[in-house]
This record gives C-alpha cells, sequence and structure tokens, in this order.
C-alpha cells in the first residue's frame, strides 16, 4: 500500500511522551482519508521501559501505524530514523522526535506546499516550551522563499546558518532522499546536521515557510543530545570534519555554519564529567580545528573570553573557567536566560545574512 506521507519517529524510553506524540499526528486536520494516506512508522532502539508497549498497542488499533523494534541499543537516533525511512510507503517523508508533537494543521501544509512547488524539501517554523518562537529565518525574511540552497555561496550561507539544522519541522521527498543516497550517520549524536548539509548541498529547490508554525518542540534534561563526554566530543568533531568536506566538494564551504556549531564544542567540554587530563585533550582537539579558520568570534562574551586561553594553550585556565561556566549553566534560571539569547542572537546578524 502507498501512502501520501510517512511519519517515522525513532523511540527509546519514551512512555511517558510518545502517546501525545502519536496522537499529535492522529488528531491532524487532513482534507481525506488520513489512514488511507498517512503512515506512521515507529521504530524502537530497544527501550529498556514500556514503550514497545505502548506502540504495539496503537499498531493494533490503527492500521496505518507500523513499527520495528531493534534487539539491541545503538546509542542515536539515527539508526531508527534510517530503518524508518527505509520502511516507509509513502511519496514523502516527514520526521519526528518521540518526545515532542506536531501542530494540528503541519501535514497538510507540508504536502500543500511540497506538491504545489515542486520542491524537494519545505521547511517550516516551531515553536518551544522556553521560547515563543525560534525562527528558521531573519524576521527580515517574512514571505515564503522558494530558492537553490547551492546557487552561489551567499544563498548557501544564509540557508546554512539561519534554518534549523534539526531533521523535524520539515517534509522531504522520498525519491530526493532516495536518489542521492541521503542517510542519517549512526553513530553520532551530532547526525541532525550531517542530514541537513548533505540535503542542503544535493538540492536544487528548497521552499522556507517563516511564518507558519509547525511543530512544539520539548526540551529534557536527560535528553539523550545532552550526553557530554570525550567519546561524544571526538565524535562531533569528527562529524564536523566530514561535513566541511562534503561541503567542500561541492566548490562551496561552510565556514559559517562551521564557527555557529562551534560554540556546542564548548559547552560539551563545560558540562562534562571528564578527568583533567582528558577535558585538556578536548580543548586540543578544539583548538586545533578552530586553527584552520580565521577570525573565530562568538555571540556569547564568556565563550570568547575561554577560547583566549583555549588557542594559547593555557588549558589549566581554561579548565577552571569552564567548569565555573558549568556552575552557572547548572542554574535553571540562568539556562533560561542563555537559551532566549542564544536564539535571539540567531536570528539576525547582516555579517551573515546581509539584505
Amino acid at each position: 500500500m502507498s501512502y501520501k506521507i510517512s511519519v517515522v519517529i525513532p523511540v527509546y524510553n519514551a512512555e511517558k511522551t510518545l502517546e501525545k506524540a502519536i496522537n499529535s499526528l492522529l488528531t491532524q486536520n487532513w482534507n481525506g482519508n488520513f489512514e488511507e494516506d498517512i503512515e506512521i512508522i515507529l521504530v524502537d532502539d530497544n527501550s529498556s521501559d514500556n514503550s514497545l508497549n505502548v506502540i504495539e498497542e496503537f499498531s493494533d488499533k490503527y492500521s496505518n501505524i507500523h513499527y520495528f523494534s531493534f534487539d539491541d541499543n545503538s546509542g542515536f537516533g539515527g539508526r531508527g530514523r534510517n530503518k524508518g525511512i527505509s520502511m516507509s510507503q509513502g511519496d514523502y517523508i516527514v520526521l519526528m522526535d518521540n518526545d515532542d508533537i506536531y501542530l494540528q494543521d503541519a501535514l497538510q501544509l507540508f504536502y500543500d506546499t511540497i506538491t504545489q512547488t515542486g520542491s524537494e524539501i519545505v521547511l517550516a517554523n516551531y515553536q518551544t516550551d522556553f521560547l515563543p518562537e525560534r525562527l528558521y529565518c531573519p524576521k527580515e525574511y517574512n514571505k515564503n522563499w522558494t530558492i537553490n540552497p547551492t546557487k552561489d555561496q551567499k544563498v548557501f550561507d544564509k540557508v546554512s546558518t539561519a534554518c534549523s539544522m534539526a531533521p523535524w519541522a520539515k517534509i522531504y521527498s522520498k525519491r530526493f532522499l532516495q536518489e542521492n543516497n541521503i542517510k542519517f550517520r549512526e553513530d553520532s549524536q551530532f547526525d541532525d546536521a550531517d542530514f541537513f548539509m548533505k540535503c542542503m548541498v544535493s538540492s536544487k529547490q528548497i521552499t522556507i515557510l517563516p511564518n507558519d508554525y509547525v511543530y512544539l518542540y520539548y526540551t529534557y534534561e536527560d535528553s539523550q543530545v545532552r550526553i557530554h563526554d570525550k567519546e561524544h566530543f571526538d565524535t562531533r568533531i569528527k562529524t564536523m570534519r566530514n561535513i566541511d568536506e562534503i561541503v567542500k566538494s561541492k566548490g562551496l564551504t561552510c565556514e559559517i555554519f562551521t564557527k555557529n556549531n562551534l560554540m556546542e564544542l564548548f559547552l560539551m567540554i563545560a558540562n562534562s564529567k571528564e578527568s583533567k587530563e582528558d577535558t585538556f585533550l578536548m580543548f586540543e582537539e578544539l583548538r586545533e580545528y578552530q586553527s584552520d579558520f580565521d577570525d573565530i568570534h562568538y555571540h556569547r562574551p564568556e565563550l570568547n573570553f575561554l577560547n583566549i586561553f583555549v588557542m594559547s594553550k593555557h588549558y589549566g585556565i581554561a579548565y577552571y573557567i569552564s567548569k565555573f561556566y558549568a556552575f552557572l549553566y547548572g542554574n535553571s534560571f540562568i539556562r533560561q536566560i542563555y537559551r532566549s539569547k542564544n536564539n535571539a542572537a540567531k536570528s539576525f546578524d547582516k555579517r551573515y545574512y546581509g539584505d
């Protein structure tokens, strides 16, 4: 059986949130027969809680809900997403996390837009539980935007830095993903950035909907993406280097995108529980990676201050500064302020986006 849209959800220990996520799909405003048009695929990554039972109950009740369960845990979402996409029978793919929700008009808007424009990807906006909005595009770009993201370097920089690299709040042509062999990395918690950049450099036409909110993203302190240790740090740098090579192979550079994401490496170090020796090794990797770029400057002043000691190899001083930052970031009130400032700073910067 073929569907218009396949929604793929990787699942791991989500018994408390999964029902709400699935119901946000089942209650969509859809012009047609939802059960015949929309497929929901749940891929369980060997959960240790009651997630699989929740999945089975939904699958028994709805003919358009299918699932797969792995016998071992991968530790990352990429494997589940790849499996779900390979199982899908829809013309278009929508991705979702197991602890978020899609707003009620999302799938109809996605389907109408991608079929009318002929774009390979449609990106819409989203909300979070800690901010009223997180814009995909700078506010100055307040109209729907259909473009070739690799038309030139300026356009590529604009798209790759203004748009969220998260896989959700987007719809993809399945044919486009298959023809370009675009898959998620299965060994990295930075798989979303890798997937996003492969999509951008392979696409000839995308449509961005800056004024349409389709998704609600929730933050949880025990989320997989918040694992901070040297292993994940090393994998992230490896993935970033891979992204650099992918973009260079298309005759473009992703220096601005990379600089933006270097900030996350500082935060991983600050929040890690590694020994001082391993932290020094992380600082050295970060210094070497940054040395490939000129004029490194962050919109968060505390990171610029820390980076002075990293780049000058004063790792002992950098270590204690980073631990002080970790103490500050651990305060929920301060963390809320930083998230707000971080998202506001990303919304528009003429140095990056121009007119």
